[in-house]
Protein backbone atom coordinates (compact mmCIF):
# COMPACT_ATOMS: atom_id res chain seq x y z
CA UNK A 1 0.00 0.00 0.00
CA UNK A 2 1.11 3.60 -0.79
CA UNK A 3 0.39 6.65 1.85
CA UNK A 4 0.15 9.57 0.90
CA UNK A 5 0.87 12.24 3.50
CA UNK A 6 -1.04 15.80 2.99
CA UNK A 7 -0.53 19.46 4.28
CA UNK A 8 -1.09 22.87 2.61
CA UNK A 9 0.77 26.19 2.49
CA UNK A 10 0.03 29.95 1.84
CA UNK A 11 -3.24 31.45 2.23
CA UNK A 12 -6.78 31.54 0.66
CA UNK A 13 -6.52 35.16 0.01
CA UNK A 14 -4.09 38.06 -1.23
CA UNK A 15 -2.89 39.23 2.34
CA UNK A 16 0.77 39.60 2.60
CA UNK A 17 1.97 39.80 -1.18
CA UNK A 18 0.27 36.16 -1.31
CA UNK A 19 0.08 34.57 -4.66
CA UNK A 20 -0.70 30.90 -4.11
CA UNK A 21 -2.14 28.35 -2.24
CA UNK A 22 -0.67 25.27 -2.16
CA UNK A 23 -1.32 22.07 -1.31
CA UNK A 24 1.20 19.18 -1.28
CA UNK A 25 1.32 15.62 -0.95
CA UNK A 26 4.16 12.71 -0.21
CA UNK A 27 3.54 9.67 -1.48
CA UNK A 28 5.71 6.66 0.00
CA UNK A 29 5.30 3.04 0.19
CA UNK A 30 4.22 1.55 3.59
CA UNK A 31 7.42 0.05 3.80
CA UNK A 32 9.56 3.11 3.60
CA UNK A 33 7.54 5.03 6.24
CA UNK A 34 9.45 4.08 9.23
CA UNK A 35 12.84 4.67 7.83
CA UNK A 36 11.81 8.15 6.34
CA UNK A 37 10.48 8.79 9.81
CA UNK A 38 13.57 7.64 11.62
CA UNK A 39 15.82 10.01 9.27
CA UNK A 40 13.68 13.26 10.23
CA UNK A 41 13.71 12.14 13.55
CA UNK A 42 17.61 11.74 13.39
CA UNK A 43 17.54 15.15 11.74
CA UNK A 44 15.94 16.55 15.05
CA UNK A 45 18.40 14.63 18.04
CA UNK A 46 21.28 16.28 16.26
CA UNK A 47 20.12 19.22 16.58
CA UNK A 48 19.08 19.56 20.23
CA UNK A 49 20.78 19.05 23.96
CA UNK A 50 20.98 15.30 25.24
CA UNK A 51 18.35 14.50 27.20
CA UNK A 52 15.72 16.86 25.45
CA UNK A 53 13.10 14.80 23.64
CA UNK A 54 12.95 15.15 20.43
CA UNK A 55 8.89 14.64 20.48
CA UNK A 56 8.36 18.68 21.74
CA UNK A 57 10.38 19.73 17.91
CA UNK A 58 8.34 19.63 15.49
CA UNK A 59 10.12 20.03 11.76
CA UNK A 60 7.34 22.98 10.71
CA UNK A 61 8.95 24.64 7.57
CA UNK A 62 7.57 28.27 8.96
CA UNK A 63 8.78 27.79 12.27
CA UNK A 64 11.89 26.61 11.78
CA UNK A 65 12.14 29.73 8.97
CA UNK A 66 11.07 32.18 12.17
CA UNK A 67 10.52 30.87 15.04
CA UNK A 68 8.67 33.17 17.83
CA UNK A 69 9.81 33.34 21.29
CA UNK A 70 7.80 30.72 22.37
CA UNK A 71 8.73 28.38 19.79
CA UNK A 72 10.99 25.28 20.92
CA UNK A 73 13.43 26.27 18.07
CA UNK A 74 13.82 29.53 18.93
CA UNK A 75 17.74 30.41 19.81
CA UNK A 76 18.40 27.34 18.04
CA UNK A 77 20.13 26.75 14.26
CA UNK A 78 16.67 26.61 13.71
CA UNK A 79 17.50 27.68 9.70
CA UNK A 80 19.64 24.83 9.41
CA UNK A 81 17.39 22.65 10.72
CA UNK A 82 15.08 23.19 8.19
CA UNK A 83 17.78 22.47 5.42
CA UNK A 84 18.52 19.49 6.73
CA UNK A 85 15.17 18.05 6.82
CA UNK A 86 14.14 19.23 2.97
CA UNK A 87 17.80 17.82 2.18
CA UNK A 88 16.62 14.12 3.68
CA UNK A 89 13.49 14.50 2.28
CA UNK A 90 15.27 15.06 -0.93
CA UNK A 91 17.50 12.38 -0.62
CA UNK A 92 15.57 9.76 0.59
CA UNK A 93 16.56 6.14 -0.74
CA UNK A 94 13.86 3.72 -0.78
CA UNK A 95 13.72 -0.25 -0.18
CA UNK A 96 13.01 -0.77 -2.95
CA UNK A 97 13.46 0.95 -6.49
CA UNK A 98 10.69 0.04 -8.13
CA UNK A 99 8.09 1.37 -5.50
CA UNK A 100 9.00 4.74 -5.59
CA UNK A 101 8.53 7.98 -3.73
CA UNK A 102 6.43 10.69 -5.00
CA UNK A 103 5.99 14.53 -3.99
CA UNK A 104 2.78 15.65 -5.85
CA UNK A 105 2.09 19.31 -5.48
CA UNK A 106 -1.30 21.57 -6.54
CA UNK A 107 -0.39 25.04 -6.94
CA UNK A 108 -3.38 27.17 -7.12
CA UNK A 109 -4.33 30.92 -7.01
CA UNK A 110 -5.37 32.38 -4.07
CA UNK A 111 -9.02 32.60 -3.31
CA UNK A 112 -11.70 31.16 -0.94
CA UNK A 113 -13.27 27.34 -1.56
CA UNK A 114 -9.79 26.44 -2.70
CA UNK A 115 -9.18 23.51 -0.64
CA UNK A 116 -12.10 21.25 -3.52
CA UNK A 117 -10.22 21.71 -6.36
CA UNK A 118 -6.94 21.20 -4.15
CA UNK A 119 -8.27 17.59 -2.95
CA UNK A 120 -10.40 17.07 -6.06
CA UNK A 121 -7.17 17.13 -8.56
CA UNK A 122 -4.20 15.80 -5.53
CA UNK A 123 -6.26 12.65 -5.17
CA UNK A 124 -7.30 11.96 -8.55
CA UNK A 125 -3.19 12.14 -9.70
CA UNK A 126 -2.10 10.17 -6.63
CA UNK A 127 -5.03 7.85 -7.25
CA UNK A 128 -4.18 7.64 -11.16
CA UNK A 129 0.19 7.23 -10.44
CA UNK A 130 -0.73 4.46 -7.73
CA UNK A 131 1.08 0.87 -9.23
CA UNK A 132 -1.57 -1.22 -10.56
CA UNK A 133 -0.77 -3.95 -7.64
CA UNK A 134 -1.00 -1.50 -5.16
CA UNK A 135 -3.92 0.53 -2.92
CA UNK A 136 -3.58 4.12 -1.33
CA UNK A 137 -4.18 5.92 1.79
CA UNK A 138 -4.30 9.57 2.79
CA UNK A 139 -3.51 10.81 5.86
CA UNK A 140 -3.53 14.80 6.00
CA UNK A 141 -3.53 17.62 8.66
CA UNK A 142 -5.50 18.43 10.64
CA UNK A 143 -8.50 20.51 8.63
CA UNK A 144 -11.53 22.36 9.59
CA UNK A 145 -12.90 21.44 6.60
CA UNK A 146 -11.82 17.54 7.34
CA UNK A 147 -15.78 16.42 6.87
CA UNK A 148 -16.41 18.14 4.19
CA UNK A 149 -13.21 16.83 2.56
CA UNK A 150 -14.08 13.07 3.42
CA UNK A 151 -17.52 13.51 2.32
CA UNK A 152 -16.05 14.95 -1.07
CA UNK A 153 -13.86 12.03 -1.26
CA UNK A 154 -16.64 9.15 -0.98
CA UNK A 155 -18.77 10.99 -3.52
CA UNK A 156 -15.78 10.93 -6.03
CA UNK A 157 -14.89 6.99 -4.97
CA UNK A 158 -18.72 6.35 -5.71
CA UNK A 159 -18.61 8.52 -8.99
CA UNK A 160 -16.47 10.62 -11.18
CA UNK A 161 -16.31 14.32 -10.19
CA UNK A 162 -14.63 17.10 -12.76
CA UNK A 163 -10.98 15.59 -12.40
CA UNK A 164 -11.72 11.82 -12.45
CA UNK A 165 -13.21 8.50 -10.23
CA UNK A 166 -10.95 7.43 -6.99
CA UNK A 167 -10.83 4.32 -7.58
CA UNK A 168 -7.70 2.80 -6.10
CA UNK A 169 -8.29 4.77 -2.31
CA UNK A 170 -8.82 2.39 0.53
CA UNK A 171 -10.34 5.10 2.69
CA UNK A 172 -11.37 8.47 2.51
CA UNK A 173 -9.06 10.64 3.98
CA UNK A 174 -8.03 10.47 7.93
CA UNK A 175 -6.91 13.52 9.25
CA UNK A 176 -3.72 13.29 11.95
CA UNK A 177 -1.95 16.51 14.03
CA UNK A 178 1.29 16.59 12.39
CA UNK A 179 2.84 16.87 15.41
CA UNK A 180 2.51 13.59 16.28
CA UNK A 181 3.74 12.38 12.46
CA UNK A 182 7.24 13.07 10.87
CA UNK A 183 5.71 11.83 7.53
CA UNK A 184 3.19 15.10 8.03
CA UNK A 185 5.93 17.05 8.68
CA UNK A 186 7.63 15.93 5.41
CA UNK A 187 4.56 17.00 3.84
CA UNK A 188 4.36 20.42 5.39
CA UNK A 189 8.04 21.00 4.61
CA UNK A 190 7.30 20.14 0.75
CA UNK A 191 4.24 22.10 0.63
CA UNK A 192 6.16 25.19 2.35
CA UNK A 193 9.03 25.28 -0.12
CA UNK A 194 6.60 24.95 -2.91
CA UNK A 195 4.88 27.80 -1.46
CA UNK A 196 7.72 29.70 -1.40
CA UNK A 197 8.64 29.53 -4.63
CA UNK A 198 5.66 30.00 -6.54
CA UNK A 199 3.48 31.42 -3.96
CA UNK A 200 5.62 34.24 -1.48
CA UNK A 201 7.12 37.33 -2.65
CA UNK A 202 10.00 38.00 -3.05
CA UNK A 203 10.09 34.17 -4.56
CA UNK A 204 12.55 31.74 -3.62
CA UNK A 205 13.43 28.82 -5.23
CA UNK A 206 16.12 27.29 -3.59
CA UNK A 207 14.36 24.66 -1.70
CA UNK A 208 12.09 23.96 -4.70
CA UNK A 209 15.33 23.54 -6.87
CA UNK A 210 16.09 20.74 -3.66
CA UNK A 211 12.94 18.84 -4.33
CA UNK A 212 12.49 19.39 -7.71
CA UNK A 213 13.45 16.53 -8.70
CA UNK A 214 11.15 14.01 -7.12
CA UNK A 215 7.97 16.61 -7.20
CA UNK A 216 5.01 16.06 -9.94
CA UNK A 217 3.51 19.73 -10.07
CA UNK A 218 0.57 21.20 -11.28
CA UNK A 219 0.19 24.94 -11.52
CA UNK A 220 -2.99 26.39 -12.54
CA UNK A 221 -2.92 29.34 -14.64
CA UNK A 222 -2.84 32.99 -12.66
CA UNK A 223 -0.70 30.96 -9.41
CA UNK A 224 2.15 32.55 -8.83
CA UNK A 225 5.19 33.09 -11.65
Amino acid sequence: MYVLYVDESGAHGLENHNEAYVLAGVAIHERDIPPLGRALHDVVEQAIAPGERPERFELHAAELWHPGHDSAWHGRRHRHVLDHAIDVVSGFREGDAGRPMRLIVEVLPPGTGREHEAYGRLLNRFDDWLPAEELGFVVSDVSGRAREIQDWAARWREAAGPWGRLERLAEVPLFADSKASRLLQAADLVAWASWRRFGAEPHEARWWRTLAHRADAWIAPGAGR
